[in-house]
């Protein structure tokens, strides 16, 4: 073979050379590429799942704290005491939190007086703040024409946040 022939043929050898190293440069282009879709598509799946998550992570804390306000109520509980012409109401706030602006009022009966005095009422009611624990008494007197026990009786009072559309009641018959 003469040298001419050679040298085309090595001409030819890395021209083929070259075209194969171009269609696997544009091959392992096109495999990046798609890789790199799948990752783009992945990474924005998770950002939407992330989302989701979020979302319902959110709703899941509100409805704790709401669980959680809603245990936060006072509840408040009256009893009656009686020894011969004495006695007393006591009202008592058994709840998780301090109430406030707790009113009293008992039901009257035909033809008798109260064993509430007027006076006392006036004092200590409404009661301005009951803590969570603590309690009121109101004193009974009792004489000729008093009414006794069983009363039926109402009390009303604020929870927190202390609004008056948050006014709660309680109606019980108190017996001796």
């Amino acid at each position: 073979m003469n040298l001419e022939a050679i040298a085309v043929i090595g001409g030819v050898v890395a021209a083929a050379a070259a075209l194969v190293s171009a269609i696997m440069t544009i091959l392992a282009f096109r495999s990046s590429n798609r890789a790199n879709e799948a990752a783009q598509s992945m990474r924005e799946d998770r950002l939407e799942w992330e989302k989701g998550l979020a979302g319902l992570q959110r709703r899941i804390a509100e409805h704790q704290v709401a669980s959680i306000e809603s245990l936060r109520v006072g509840e408040v509980d009256v009893q009656v005491w009686v020894s011969g012409v004495e006695g007393e109401i006591t009202i008592t706030n058994t709840g998780a939190v301090p109430v406030r602006d707790v009113t009293f009022e008992m039901e009257e009966k035909k033809g008798k007086k109260s064993p509430l005095e007027e006076r006392d009422l006036a004092e200590l009611l409404p009661i301005e703040e009951l803590p969570v624990g603590d309690h009121c008494t109101l004193p009974l007197h009792f004489a000729g024409g008093y009414a006794w026990p069983p009363y039926n009786v109402t009390l009303t009072w604020l929870d927190p946040p202390f609004e008056e559309d948050g006014r709660r009641s309680l109606s019980k018959a108190l017996y001796k």
